[in-house]
């Protein structure tokens, strides 16, 4: 679990009002720096989350895929 994760719990199931604080304070950062840095971070955390979520199961169907794709070996021909 990454600290994306928390803050996407915080910002679900947390207090409104906190949220929302949370969340003009954000808009604030970024207005008076002109840096976006905040939500790049989470926009990027969230992702590598995601992909270290999904990353085993999209390789498990694949290999599953690829094992059922593979020829499999006949019977060995033999000379008349």
């Amino acid at each position: 679990m990454r600290a994306a994760d928390g803050v996407d719990a915080f910002l679900s199931y947390g207090p409104k009002r906190w949220v929302r604080a949370l969340v003009w304070a954000v808009v604030i950062f970024v207005l008076v720096t002109g840096s976006t840095a905040p939500i790049v971070w989470f926009v990027k955390e969230k992702a590598a989350s995601t992909t270290e979520e999904l990353l085993p199961l999209f390789q498990d169907i694949t290999s599953g895929i690829a094992t059922r794709l593979a020829p499999t070996p006949g019977p060995t021909p033999t000379a008349p």
